[in-house]
């Protein structure tokens, strides 16, 4: 076999392609599931912040002029 035409190499799938081989080897050899920090450390992306969007929950909306309570501004429930 030919070692095929190097204009045709793609860098950042063999890139891909060596992350995902050193995930099975990684996961070969573990005794139970790998924690997420670990997969993370593998990966390259274990010094990484998660983004605040990503971090934080949205906030409830709130309906109408009804409290947090239920209740109208003039304090009746309704």
């Amino acid at each position: 076999m030919t070692s095929g035409d190097p204009s045709l190499t793609d860098d950042d799938l063999q890139g891909e392609i060596d992350l995902v081989g050193a995930l099975v080897i990684e996961a070969s050899q573990s005794e139970g599931p790998m924690t997420q920090e670990r997969i993370d450390e593998i990966l390259g992306v274990a010094d990484e912040e998660p983004a605040e969007a990503d971090a934080e929950e949205p906030a409830e909306a709130t309906g109408g002029s009804e409290g947090a309570d239920g209740s109208d501004d003039d304090g009746a429930a309704g």
